[in-house]
């Protein structure tokens, strides 16, 4: 039943946009389908846990922190 719902709703919605935008939803659509998941399981990650030293950790998160929002154009 929800699944027609989805379906419902989402008709509902293409029917409001522009066809450019309608044909750009649909091209979308089909890349899900059309790539391939990338990546590995987090229980394969577990084994990092803890390898950076929580001060490394503190000092990172400050400096992210500390620069975010903050544009150099020449830094690059």
């Amino acid at each position: 039943m929800a699944e027609f719902a989805l379906d419902v709703e989402l008709r509902e919605y293409l029917a409001t946009l522009p066809p450019a935008r309608q044909r750009e939803v649909l091209e979308y659509a089909r890349s899900l389908g059309d790539t391939p998941r990338r990546g590995v399981h987090g229980s394969t990650l577990l084994r990092f846990s803890g390898a950076i030293e929580l001060e490394d950790l503190q000092s990172i998160q400050l400096a992210v922190r500390e620069g975010c929002g903050r544009i150099e154009a020449s830094g690059w």
